[in-house]
């Protein structure tokens, strides 16, 4: 699959970890793997609350959804399933859906790359990451590993769930507060 995606993302209830092996791997390059960050591209989806219809199957799921560990909202569009947003005209959702789909493909702060190599594993969470494989392997030969994926939950969304962002702007400011509580402590001594 050559493009970015989280795994059987159009199962009512999606894939939790992942853990892949690769064992067996010719030449110097692996078919890297890049991993983006669902949780920091939530920040930016403005139509949280609004669900998504996926493929032949016949399931809807929320835009944005809220991680049932974290409740943190992640973003959950797939372009390999997602086919429109519900309550939207078909060319409001396709505009929209185009800009999430670039928005995961062109962020870089939240993105990460794997490289493989023999016996590498990497281990992921399908319900707040979307990824896609490099062949950049295709002239070595072929590769092997293994794959063992865990079932989750079905994906909902929390109205008042806080996107990472927001989470880490309430504790900078908590921690400025609370040094300046300190210096004015420490001053008034």
């Amino acid at each position: 699959m050559n493009s970015w995606h989280s795994d059987v993302s159009y199962e009512l209830q999606r894939p939790g970890f992942t853990f892949l092996k690769i064992d067996t791997l010719l030449g110097e390059a692996g078919g890297d793997t890049i991993w983006a960050s669902s949780k920091e591209q939530a920040a930016a989806a403005v139509v949280q609350g609004h669900t998504v219809h996926r493929g032949d199957i016949e399931h809807i799921h929320p835009i944005a959804r809220t991680h049932p560990v974290t409740g943190l909202k992640a973003l959950f569009v797939q372009p390999n399933f997602t086919r429109r947003i519900v309550g939207f005209s078909k060319d409001e959702s396709n505009a929209l859906l185009k800009l999430l789909y670039g928005h995961i493909i062109g962020d870089y702060d939240f993105h990460v790359r794997f490289k493989w190599t023999e016996n590498a594993v990497a281990v992921w969470d399908n319900r707040i990451t979307s990824h896609v494989a490099i062949f950049n392997h295709l002239d070595y030969g072929k590769r092997h590993g293994w794959r063992i994926t865990t079932q989750a939950e079905r994906p909902y969304y929390v109205p008042n769930s806080k996107s990472r962002r927001q989470v880490l702007t309430e504790k900078r400011v908590a921690a400025e507060d609370h040094a300046k509580y300190n210096y004015n402590k420490n001053k008034n001594l």
